[in-house]
């Protein structure tokens, strides 16, 4: 996308606050190029059941669960949404080591792009929970709080959920 330099200079930038709550900036290696690609995503957290902050009084984490110690076990999953169409996401089959910029700080971490369709609809309703706006335009249906399955099965078909899970 031509907007994409425009976005990460954003996002790099002390400006990023403007953006970062959205968007982060992926960081992987292309497999067959080996060079560092960097490029601008959609993304939610995934709260998780276990995090623990190590160490003494001296680790204070903000209200975005970000430390600026490095004993900390992060207490999120991020999930990244792109279209199945677009072609970065090959790099993540099967796993590979990504770098995630979010909310001005650099994130290392393992990104998996979500192949199995019965995973990819569940995580997707997580995405369209907490982006209720996008329902509408996905064409999903909200039934009880929760997005529809079917719908969710269909657009997965379209869109791709990418997983990354912080090193720790």
């Amino acid at each position: 996308m031509w907007y994409n330099p425009i976005i990460k200079l954003l996002l790099l930038s002390p400006l990023h606050g403007f953006a970062s709550k959205d968007i982060l900036l992926l960081e992987y290696t292309g497999r067959r190029s080996g060079k560092k690609i960097t490029v601008p995503l959609s993304y939610i957290r995934e709260e998780l059941d276990a995090g623990v902050v190590e160490g003494g009084e001296n680790n204070e984490v903000d209200k975005d669960g970000e430390s600026d110690s490095s004993n900390v076990i992060h207490e999120a999953d991020y999930l990244i949404l792109s279209l199945r169409r677009r072609t970065w996401w090959r790099n993540l089959k099967g796993s590979a080591p990504v770098r995630l910029r979010v909310r001005g700080k650099w994130i290392s971490g393992v990104g998996e792009a979500i192949e199995d369709k019965e995973k990819a609809a569940h995580d997707l309703g997580l995405y369209i929970q907490q982006h209720t706006y996008l329902a509408k335009y996905f064409e999903v249906r909200i039934e009880e709080g929760k997005p529809d399955p079917q719908d969710l099965a269909r657009e997965v078909e379209k869109r791709l959920m990418v997983r990354v899970h912080p090193n720790q």
